[in-house]
């Protein structure tokens, strides 16, 4: 299963920001890590997500889908979000 991670800027947020939000938190584990940003764990390599989210944006919209690489590093981050990345960085 690959991690990966989700980052998009909205043209006109309260649009489409709802649905784009509830299609990433279908994948099997996820963890939001800034406002527009999160880590999913999904079988799916990153073109496949970002085909299967296209459909939530419009004009302007941006969408980058990436693999997280390990070792990753964060600040500020709430206890169960660290909790997340720990468990779901790639070993």
């Amino acid at each position: 299963m690959n991690t990966v991670i989700i980052i998009f800027e909205l043209g006109i947020p309260a649009f489409h920001q709802e649905r784009l939000v509830q299609k990433i938190r279908t994948y099997p584990s996820w963890a939001r890590v800034a406002a527009n940003s999160y880590l999913v764990k999904t079988h799916l390599n990153p073109v496949q997500v970002r085909d299967e989210l296209k459909q939530f944006l419009h004009g302007a919209d941006k969408i980058f889908v990436g693999i997280c690489p390990i070792p990753s590093a964060w600040h500020g981050q709430p206890e169960d979000v660290s909790k997340w990345i720990l468990e779901n960085q790639p070993k």
